[in-house]
């Protein structure tokens, strides 16, 4: 052979082991790249032809361990799933655990396969799916292509069966990844249409056992998650049952210590929730944990005060120096739900603020980049439908943005603002709120909760307005005893806007008692004019 066809070989030689060792070694793809090679399988979960979940991303375990590593869009679609399962009552599921000879088994099942099953499992029962409707299994399969850090992706079969006859209630389960903080074989109900909880002392304790752990790992949020159905009443100031279910448990914990901004609300829909022997409600309210470095990840939310218009576990991305976003199917359908909404407020104006890099280049026509992103994103919103001159565009540099291999994660701010003729009608004279006699309890009708709703977006977007709480009564009774129920009702109208998330500093209270009637108190109806609170925004 000639001096030239060894030195071929060889530089043939050194481009294969180089590009191996570029794939296999530094970029983590596959370390078995001459056999069978390690992928990513998507997560397909359907009950028959009813696909309930479909992405490319899948659970992780490295090898011989029994919990997965759960990312953030696969956590997004094991929720998918207990939903599925909470509005279909009548269907089970069956989840089947893979495991291979070759993995070491120290968990206390027969199998590696029914360890994992039973970790997912247990996620799912903390999502409010009863026991007994979650059935285990395992599967012994060939060994798999592991990547360089001894992982695979998968390692499940999910199959939908008949749930038959069952009594289960779920059990009240709070899990911080594969760490059990609280199992209780009980759970808090509800009346029908009320968002009062009702508990025993069993679930009292785990609740003391929830707050213990969350004061001991300051670093952990929670996020409660409450359910209701579309034919209950609501009459609370939240916009369903669902939030107030899950904010009434979130005051037990602030009671307790638990600082408000480590305690997330959110609500979801169930036609079908599960009820007592009595006939209450149970298990309307779901816990899960996150991190806060998990927190602290840029979402795609978007709030109209008190209500959340948009709440996407994605964002956008731009390449460095580019206004063009790149956006997820998920984050692409939140958009769409954001212009929906813009369309059909008119009378809500959207600010749409982009960030830049002082780093950047600016390319474009505009004066910075997070202008040009932020009318690209208008540009999109028009084009779903929202009016043009109902949004307004801005920029600020931002040195922290969240950067990777060279794409932004985020950098788009939303913000809804009231019209100008809006903000007119709810500071040019004061609201009167009535009461009943002698009572402190402030009736609830949907007209009420958007105009409470109205209040936060305006405060939100003007930092120097306030609230100022006037209570007054009839003259029944003292004048002593009437100067402290007139500040009761300004002080439960202040809770009311608080827990909507109005900051206590920007609401003021007083009480006039029976001393300012605003008609003679020798009627009953001028008697209920006077027992009221004026709310002024000033």
């Amino acid at each position: 052979m000639s001096t030239k066809s060894i030195l071929f070989v060889a530089l043939v030689l050194w481009y294969l082991f180089s590009a191996y060792w570029y794939v296999c070694r530094i970029k983590n793809h596959a370390c078995n790249c001459f056999t069978s090679q390690a992928g990513i399988p998507p997560l397909i979960i359907k009950d028959n032809e009813k696909q309930i979940v479909n992405i490319p991303d899948n659970f992780k375990f490295t090898q011989s361990a029994a919990s997965p590593v759960i990312s953030t869009p696969v956590k997004e679609a094991l929720n998918q799933t207990a939903n599925y399962l909470l509005q279909h009552p009548n269907r089970a599921l069956i989840i089947k655990g893979h495991y291979t000879p070759e993995e070491v088994n120290q968990t206390p099942f027969d199998n590696l396969g029914i360890a994992r099953a039973d970790a997912l499992k247990r996620q799912l029962m903390a999502s409010g799916i009863p026991e007994t409707r979650i059935l285990t299994a395992a599967s012994e399969v060939k060994p798999m292509p592991l990547f360089s850090d001894q992982t695979f992706f998968g390692g499940y079969d999910f199959e939908f069966t008949d749930a038959g006859d069952t009594n289960a209630l779920p059990r009240f389960l709070v899990l911080d990844s594969n760490t059990t903080v609280v199992d209780v074989a009980d759970n808090f109900s509800f009346r029908e249409s009320e968002a009062k909880p009702v508990f025993s002392p069993a679930v009292q304790k785990g609740m003391e056992d929830l707050t213990v752990y969350l004061t001991a790992n300051p670093k952990k949020q929670l996020v409660l998650t409450g359910s209701y159905e579309a034919k209950e009443r609501n009459n609370t100031m939240f916009d369903n049952l669902g939030l107030a279910r899950a904010d009434a448990l979130k005051q037990l914990l602030l009671a307790k210590g638990i600082p408000a901004d480590r305690i997330q609300g959110a609500s979801r829909q169930n036609d079908a929730l599960p009820r007592t022997p009595n006939g209450q409600i149970t298990g309307a309210v779901a816990f899960s944990m996150n991190t806060a470095t998990q927190s602290e990840l840029p979402t795609f939310t978007v709030k109209d005060g008190s209500e959340t218009v948009v709440d996407v576990p994605d964002n956008f991305r731009f390449r460095a120096s580019s206004d063009k976003p790149e956006m997820s199917k998920e984050v692409q359908n939140g958009l769409a739900t954001l212009g929906h909404y813009a369309k059909t407020h008119p009378d809500r104006r959207l600010k749409i603020t982009g960030s830049f890099a002082p780093e950047e280049k600016n390319n474009t026509a505009f004066n910075n980049l997070g202008i040009a992103r932020a009318n690209a994103l208008k540009t999109q919103l028009v084009a779903l439908g929202a009016d043009s001159s109902n949004i307004n565009i801005d920029s600020k540099p931002d040195a922290q943005l969240v950067q990777n291999n060279g794409s932004i994660t985020g950098g788009i701010d939303f913000m809804f603002q009231v019209t100008a003729a809006r903000k007119v009608d709810l500071t040019a004279q004061s609201r009167t709120l009535y009461f009943n006699s002698g009572s402190a309890e402030l009736a609830m009708t949907d007209e009420l909760r958007q105009y409470f709703k109205d209040v936060k977006t305006l405060l939100e977007q003007d930092p120097k307005a306030a609230v100022n709480l006037t209570g007054h009564t009839d003259n029944v009774g003292n004048q002593p005893s009437n100067q402290k129920l007139g500040l009761k009702r300004a002080n439960e109208v202040k809770q009311q806007l608080v827990r909507i998330g109005i900051h206590q500093k920007r609401v003021s209270t007083e009480s006039k008692g029976q001393t300012n009637p605003v008609q003679s108190n020798e009627t009953d109806e001028g008697k209920k004019a006077n027992r009221r609170v004026e709310m002024i925004i000033k």
